[in-house]
């Protein structure tokens, strides 16, 4: 069994390789939140109700509503589906993917992204389906990765004596993004320490690199009970604890000027600072990731989205969430949805 590649509104969705992508790029997404996309997509001709889509994705009962909610708000969130364009909301029932989608057969050369057909006939998607040529197949690619691995990595090991700066990720290296410390009297900023941590780490994956997850990163924050400021000591810890090569430790201020948010990026010992400003705390901490992936990857593209109110309105959600307030989230995105955009999950 051969999985097609699903493109819809500039992304594709592929099963085999189990990966989202926008334009071409990978987009970060949790496994829950790609196996509910994927098989409500697969069953796209019709509304899946939501304990079919815990039996399918879960493989158990008891697994809450919110629970489901929150898997659905991370992969809207990666699609930029804030007014249900992808997947609509039935309401006291499930969801329905309701975007129209193009099948790709994989090897297929893959016609210009516009000629979206709307009565595509439904995929079948079975979870966990693979055939003997199917696992053949993934255990040459493992062996080829591998010896590929071992004969081209090493040009990108950081040269003794080189500046910090031309040092490259290697592909058993990682970035951890710590929270952010914030100095501010303002009670609504709360969500910044969170909320900044998830959005800089996105923009280190968009700029190239491999960044642990954010949910990871508190736990390995906490077993690590680091104190702030973070000392080249304690950095190395969490080297170690974490496996990582890089260790970030961020702190904002908010003046009267706006945002500073300063960059402390800690490998192998030594410290090295990056500081930016901006209205909000986003833009400073999207000119402060720019400026340090222009370091590490000098001559990579960068991205030139800057971060807007919609943006902020997905990181306050995404910073409860990451804080286990699911309710709170909850409300905001309601009172999101009241304003300019809506968030239903």
């Amino acid at each position: 069994m051969r999985l097609p590649i699903f493109r819809f509104g500039g992304f594709e969705l592929d099963p085999a390789a189990r990966e989202l992508r926008r334009q071409g790029e990978r987009v970060p997404l949790a496994p829950k939140s790609f196996d509910c996309l994927t098989y409500l997509v697969a069953h796209r001709d019709r509304a899946v109700g939501r304990d079919e889509l815990i039996a399918a994705v879960w493989g158990r009962v008891d697994i809450t509503d919110t629970v489901v909610a929150q898997t659905m708000l991370r992969a809207r969130k990666a699609l930029g589906d804030v007014s249900q364009g992808f997947v609509r909301t039935v309401p006291r029932f499930g969801y329905h993917w309701v975007a129209p989608i193009q099948e790709i057969a994989r090897g297929e050369v893959a016609p210009a992204i516009g000629t979206m057909v709307g009565d595509a006939a439904p995929a079948t998607f079975i979870r966990g389906e693979r055939t003997p040529a199917w696992r053949r197949r993934i255990a040459l690619g493992i062996i080829v990765v591998a010896a590929l691995t071992g004969v081209v990595a090493w040009p990108l090991l950081p040269v003794p004596g080189a500046p910090w700066h031309v040092a490259r990720l290697v592909d058993t290296g990682a970035v951890l993004v710590l929270p952010v410390r914030v100095e501010s009297s303002d009670g609504e900023d709360a969500w910044v320490s969170l909320g900044t941590m998830d959005y800089l780490a996105s923009r280190l994956r968009q700029g190239g690199l491999r960044v642990v997850p954010s949910e990871q990163a508190l736990h390995l924050n906490a077993q690590a009970a680091a104190s702030r400021p973070l000392d080249p000591a304690q950095a190395q810890a969490l080297q170690r604890l974490g496996e990582v090569r890089w260790v970030i430790a961020p702190e904002a201020v908010r003046d009267a000027r706006g945002w500073r948010l300063r960059l402390a990026v800690f490998h192998d010992g030594h410290e090295h600072l990056i500081e930016a400003r901006g209205a909000s705390a986003l833009a400073a901490a999207a000119s402060a990731a720019d400026a340090w992936l222009r370091r590490v990857h000098p001559h990579r593209a960068r991205s030139d989205v800057s971060p807007g109110e919609l943006d902020e309105r997905l990181q306050q959600v995404d910073a409860v969430l990451l804080a286990g307030k699911l309710t709170a989230a909850r409300r905001r995105a309601d009172r999101a949805a009241l304003s300019r955009c809506r968030y239903c999950v």
